[in-house]
């Protein structure tokens, strides 16, 4: 009897204390960025695993939602100022939260390989006008289109640089036009939410 009472006891405090796992913190501090997720068109258990995921390799300050536009001042030997549209998504993808690769010259999207095969790295990039952008990996195996899913749906893009490629291990884009290009696997993007997009800007 003394060990029920014990283990009654040892529960009752494990249960009353304040430790939280980093998925509940993460859905916890995501909870705003997974509704605009899910307003753009994409389905609530999509938007709170990318999101949720994101949050668990990279920290809470993925899932601030920010209410002022993005803009960037850069100052070379001209100054400029652009200013992104504020809660615009394409596939799970925004300004706020996307890897700012402006002044790389060349970018290289990773697909089908490390630990999550049914993804793209990185999945949401900011690059400047004229970058090249190399997808790698398996085209035959996840093949690339230029498009966007919304909800189960997955849309092509005809007017998409992508367009659509399903052989071959590597093909490269040179991205000219400001604008925000979303990109899917046809396999895999509606199921597994396979997508991810490049957004062109000064």
């Amino acid at each position: 009897m003394r060990y029920v009472l014990l283990l009654a006891l040892v529960l009752t405090i494990a249960s009353s204390g304040e430790a939280r796992t980093p998925r509940s913190v993460c859905r916890a501090a995501c909870r705003d960025a997974i509704e605009l997720c899910v307003d753009a068109g994409s389905r609530r258990a999509g938007c709170r695993r990318r999101l949720v995921r994101r949050c668990r390799q990279v920290g809470v300050m993925v899932c601030e939602v920010d209410t002022t536009p993005f803009t960037t001042t850069t100052s070379a030997p001209t100054t400029s100022t652009t200013t992104l549209p504020v809660g615009l998504i394409v596939n799970g993808c925004d300004a706020t939260h996307a890897t700012d690769l402006r002044g790389e010259t060349d970018v290289t999207v990773q697909f089908g390989v490390g630990f999550d095969i049914f993804d793209y790295a990185p999945e949401c990039i900011i690059v400047t006008p004229g970058t090249r952008v190399t997808f790698s990996g398996s085209f035959q195996t996840h093949p690339l289109v230029g498009g966007q899913v919304v909800g189960d749906t997955a849309e092509p893009d005809s007017a998409s640089p992508f367009g659509r490629t399903d052989s071959g291990s590597m093909r490269t884009f040179e991205l000219d036009a400001p604008g925000t290009y979303g990109y899917y696997c046809d396999a895999h993007g509606v199921a597994l939410h396979m997508w991810g997009a490049v957004i062109v800007a000064p």
